[in-house]
């Protein structure tokens, strides 16, 4: 059966999105701390003095929130570079866009293919968030150990509005922004927020998940119990 226009268009995205992906897989080391802070350091003045690096850094932002790397990386960064009022300031505004957008592309990829109540077990999990509305999205937002990309592309499978979403977003962020820029600001071993540069762990752990919602009701077994 021949693709829809809309069809082709998800297809393009998703395989944009895992290719995005897999690139940062495969060129993790890259993203790790030690990179990126001499990558600051060789460009400080540069990016200071460029009226639009925080344009820039703001889509790096989405480009980070799409792709699975830490966001506390860019946040530190953010803080480095700006000061923690000013970082603190674009990194909010930068994980608001990224999470944004990869809430937007969920919606989007998904529009009515998966209900919550078709995914056993983690549906009724987002089923939870959706009564929540924006508490919901805060209180998650709040623990620290909830990596950011699967959050944002999870509340995208919901039905929780997006202005409700972006205002839990930037309240369940901002303590955690905060603490990241001034870690940057105070030059206390910046980019040393990561996990010793094992994030691609948690990372992968998030794919799978996000994978594994959408192919488990799709099993033959899982559908004829459903009928």
């Amino acid at each position: 059966m021949a693709l829809s226009g809309k069809g082709i268009g998800r297809v393009i995205l998703a395989a944009a999105i895992v290719a995005g992906v897999l690139y940062t897989w495969l060129h993790r080391d890259l993203f790790q701390h030690g990179h990126l802070q001499a990558f600051i350091i060789e460009n400080r003045a540069w990016i200071s003095e460029n009226p639009y690096a925080p344009l820039l850094y703001i889509l790096v932002h989405v480009v980070v929130s799409l792709t699975f790397i830490p966001r506390s990386l860019i946040a530190v960064a953010a803080g480095v570079i700006w000061g923690v009022w000013w970082g603190s300031l674009l990194a909010t505004l930068g994980c608001l866009a990224g999470a944004s957008v990869g809430f937007l592309i969920a919606r989007y990829l998904n529009d009515g293919l998966i209900r919550p109540s078709q995914l056993p077990g983690f549906g009724r999990f987002l089923e939870s968030l959706e009564r929540g509305g924006w508490r919901a999205v805060t209180m998650l937002r709040l623990v620290p150990v909830m990596p950011h990309t699967p959050v944002n592309y999870a509340f995208g499978l919901t039905s929780v509005g997006f202005l409700p979403y972006c205002v839990g977003t930037v309240l369940g962020s901002l303590p955690t922004t905060v603490f990241y820029a001034d870690l940057g600001a105070v030059g206390e071993t910046t980019m040393t927020m990561t996990n010793h540069g094992q994030w691609y762990v948690p990372a992968a752990i998030g794919v799978v998940a996000i994978a594994a919602s959408f192919l488990l009701p799709r099993l033959p077994g899982l559908r004829r119990r459903k009928d």
